[in-house]
């Protein structure tokens, strides 16, 4: 009788470990005072400048980088405008968007199969994924909000609504363009493929698609050399952008790509063919062929993995057999135990308590007209939204006038040439310049020369000021 009740009842007990591993990972978020990762200071920055325009909706006032994917700072500035701060949508903000992916597969694959177990497997591996914590931990806000309304294109492509999916697709066409432009490639695969099998053109849905793309890209077009000229550069340099790579994204969750691969097996040998076969396909071939920000494609590619890992598990819950239930059940556990000892080794921000108040205090110790320079990418996001100051981050902000190479010098060079560097770039502006420094940068060598004024000496952190002739 006890064990007819346990598994009957292994649905709502897998459900509740999901949910407590998804509290025990927002209890590291919600109780650090520093935000994890790297993004969120680049959006609170970003959202600033977004409420400063929210009258006007005057974007050309806003900087380049951040102009051509309003939809976030939109959204970000009209909640503001209602009384919620920045730094509330960047903490509790970020780890509710980050439920809504996991409930969409919960709801949607419940229905698909008419059952509950396949649901509530996809919703508790995609908690649990190694790859969605890293989106977490990292803040990347867009990709997780692009990653709900990816799911939400995908299952209205499938109850073939086209109009719904039409209308997520250009709000994520205005959202973040790599999530789009992975999305475009899945619609469009997945449209020559349904004409090649129904022999019939699905013009309807090729033109409600791109209306859609056509009039969300026009806010693109002052952007679109930069844009191709990152595409190039992507592609040939091998960059996949800044994630894990596909290596580590194996090393660390092998166990649920081999259950995966074992639930998209099935599949086949079933012949119960669908579209997020081919989705996981396409996902496979782009981080295969190192496509544009192929190692942020995992985010994407994760999804499928989760949906036919989910599938397998649910497969083996309905089958009769005891043993491959409980031994299923053992799995999970361990897994859940794995990802326990993966989010306590990653819980922790990338710069210290110290470090991070001494950002804040830049406000104050300098003058408002003040230019704030950092070399070390770890503190320049910090810098973005927490000095109050205009800044100087290497290729992150319109101020920044030197090149790669120019850079390449800055590092190798003794305190004359930076004092020459300096000076020949930033003079001209006739405003103060400083440059902060901390614990994990580069050795600058800029005490002993004149033109570095030393400010403060902290415990891991010094202030100099640039004395520009």
């Amino acid at each position: 009788m006890k064990k007819n009740f346990f598994i009957t009842q292994l649905p709502y007990i897998v459900l509740g470990i999901g949910l407590l591993l998804g509290l025990y990972r927002l209890w590291y978020f919600v109780h650090s005072a520093i935000p994890f990762g790297y993004d969120p200071g680049i959006y609170k920055e970003y959202f600033s400048h977004y409420r400063s325009v929210t009258t006007s909706l005057d974007f050309s006032q806003l900087p380049h980088w951040i102009r051509y994917e309003p939809l976030l700072g939109i959204i970000a500035a009209f909640f503001n405008k209602l009384g919620v701060s920045f730094d509330r949508m960047l903490t509790r903000g970020i780890g509710l968007l980050n439920l809504i992916p996991g409930l969409l597969l919960f709801r949607y694959f419940k229905s698909k199969s008419k059952n509950l177990r396949w649901g509530v497997l996809a919703a508790v591996l995609y908690r649990t994924s190694i790859a969605q914590y890293q989106v977490f931990w990292s803040g990347y806000f867009k990709q997780t909000l692009g990653v709900s309304f990816m799911l939400l294109v995908l299952i209205f492509w499938e109850k073939k609504k086209i109009w719904f999916q039409s209308v997520f697709f250009f709000l994520l066409v205005l959202l973040h363009k790599h999530t789009a432009l992975y999305t475009w490639a899945i619609l469009a695969v997945s449209t020559i493929v349904e004409w090649i099998t129904t022999k019939k053109l699905p013009w309807k849905k090729i033109l409600y698609r791109t209306i859609a793309g056509a009039v969300a890209l026009l806010l693109y077009i002052p952007l679109r050399g930069r844009i191709m000229g990152e595409a190039v550069k992507a592609v040939g340099e091998g960059g996949g952008g800044d994630f894990i790579t596909p290596l580590t994204y194996i090393k660390y969750s092998w166990p649920i790509i081999v259950l995966s691969l074992c639930g998209l097996g099935l599949r086949i040998k079933e012949r119960k063919w669908d579209v997020w076969m081919l989705w996981y396909g396409i996902g496979i071939l782009w981080i295969a062929l190192s496509l544009v920000n192929y190692n942020r494609t995992l985010v994407f590619l994760d999804v499928f993995v989760v949906v036919f890992a989910a599938y397998f598990l649910f497969t083996i819950f309905q089958s009769r057999s005891s043993i491959w239930k409980y031994a299923s059940f053992v799995l999970l556990l361990w897994w859940s135990i794995h990802y326990i000892v993966y989010v306590n080794n990653r819980a922790h921000p990338l710069i210290s308590q110290e470090e991070f108040s001494s950002i804040q205090s830049l406000a104050t110790r300098t003058e408002p007209n003040a230019i704030i320079m950092t070399t070390h990418r770890n503190y320049s996001p910090r810098i973005i939204g927490r000095a109050q100051r205009t800044y100087i981050n290497p290729g992150m902000s319109d101020s920044d006038a030197w090149t790669h190479e120019q850079r390449n010098q800055w590092r190798a060079g003794d305190g004359k040439l930076k004092c020459d560097m300096l000076n020949a770039t930033y003079a001209k502006l006739a405003r103060p310049l400083y440059i902060r420094l901390g614990s994990q940068q580069f050795v600058e060598n800029l005490s002993g020369w004149t033109c570095f004024s030393l400010i403060k000496n902290g415990d891991t952190w010094i202030l100099y000021k640039v004395v520009l002739q």
